[in-house]
């Protein structure tokens, strides 16, 4: 049987790279990824029985605990079968020169793993997303604008803009866990 494994979406985020990390580590297991957002609807398909895997961030060494991972965990009938630790660096693009950045788009815990490069801007607003990936898309429809992106798709992107700074974390060690889920129930 085909198993659905939920993750935070869209795909690259940082929890697709955890999912694609759990399924080398498993190659007996047969699943596909389904993307949601917010990290709630994770745990409501696998608590609905849509999915028989999930896997949700649960800290960062930089930014501390997920709250809607830990509110997840305490809302739905859950349990913790396995444990992966990504190293999370964070990348930087903007479609103009740095002093005429005007907002910047940002995951809130990727943030506040960048602050010490955040610092620089002073002046710009921001503007919270719902995952890095969907900072890098905000941006993209935007302009006089920067975004905090996952290093991962730096390479392939860096030429395509004004102003890009590769790993930009406050520190080279950052890292997050993900909780890999099953529902209790089953």
């Amino acid at each position: 049987m085909k198993n659905n494994i939920a993750v935070l979406g869209p795909k690259d985020t940082f929890a697709d790279l955890a999912a694609q990390e759990f399924l080398k580590n498993h190659p007996q297991i047969d699943a596909t990824i389904s993307y949601y957002k917010p990290i709630r609807k994770v745990f409501e398909d696998l608590a609905a029985g849509n999915s028989q895997i999930a896997i949700v961030p649960i800290e960062n060494t930089l930014a501390g605990p997920v709250e809607a991972t830990q509110n997840g965990l305490r809302d739905f009938p859950v349990e913790k079968t396995d444990e992966i630790t990504l190293s999370i660096q964070h990348s930087f693009f903007s479609k103009v020169e740095p002093s005429k950045i005007k907002k910047i788009y940002v995951h809130n815990m990727a943030e506040n793993q960048c602050l010490k490069f955040l610092s620089k801007f002073p002046d710009a607003e921001i503007i919270y997303a719902d995952s890095n990936i969907d900072s890098f898309e905000k941006m993209n429809k935007d302009d006089d604008c920067a975004a905090v992106v996952p290093s991962h798709i730096f390479e392939e992107n860096k030429n395509n803009y004004e102003y890009s700074v590769q790993n930009i974390t406050d520190s080279p060690d950052n890292s997050t866990r993900f909780l890999v889920l099953r529902n209790r129930k089953n």
